[in-house]
């Protein structure tokens, strides 16, 4: 991805993210259904909306110097996810096997859904691709990662209905959340909300549409669960 087109698709990002952090009840992703082809063709993902991962896990977050924004999808098979992040080529730290003791101390890609209080799933990849297991719900994911000279971008594909996330309706919401681990830099950053990846109480929500709705329109049906 050329540096101009990576900072224009990350104004979009910050612009989506002030939205949706106005809405209720909570920050919102709007994954659209689409069958995607992890690829290094991108055209798949034209138009789907892009959230940006750019507030620190520190107690009180700030921007972070090196940004990015993911977008999300859906079909009847599998949950689309795609993250692009501003780095240099050359501090990425990769390399690691899936069964490392400490893939945290590499870069990362994290995902974490919560489909009920007591279920937390938390998913890892590195900028390779290469999908971790250690302290985490599993790497049953398919993935396909593309570098150039100053960001990297981690498609990931998870299949539903198989293994921990549920097949997927219209207008379903799980609590979500999206991190990036930055270790050459030490900066850690989180959506919606930043702060402790751990953490209960900073989760946004993903919600499944076929078409794009508005935050107002998305906020008034789950006031109305």
């Amino acid at each position: 991805m050329k540096p101009s087109s990576f900072l224009f698709t990350l104004f979009l990002a910050l612009f989506a993210l002030a939205g949706a952090q106005a809405s209720e009840p909570g920050t919102i992703a709007q994954a659209l259904k689409r069958s995607i082809s992890l690829d290094d063709d991108m055209t798949d993902w034209d138009g789907l909306p892009v959230y940006a991962v750019n507030l620190s896990n520190s107690e009180s977050p700030e921007a972070v110097s090196q940004q990015g924004y993911f977008n999300v999808a859906w079909d009847d098979t599998y949950l689309y996810i795609r993250g692009v992040f501003e780095q240099p080529q050359s501090s990425l730290t990769v390399g690691l096997t899936e069964d490392a003791e400490e893939w945290w101390n590499a870069d990362t890609l994290e995902v974490f859904v919560q489909l009920t209080p007591e279920s937390t799933l938390h998913y890892a990849a590195n900028p390779d691709g290469t999908g971790f297991t250690n302290f985490l719900t599993d790497n049953y994911f398919e993935t396909y990662s593309s570098v150039t000279e100053d960001s990297w971008t981690l498609q990931l594909a998870f299949p539903l209905g198989v293994n921990a996330l549920p097949l997927i309706q219209t207008e379903d919401v799980w609590e979500f959340k999206v991190g990036r681990g930055n270790t050459s830099i030490k900066e850690y950053s989180l959506w919606p909300l930043g702060g402790d990846f751990l953490g209960e109480e900073n989760y946004g929500l993903i919600y499944f549409t076929k078409q794009i709705e508005s935050e107002s329109i998305i906020s008034e049906k789950l006031r109305d669960r």
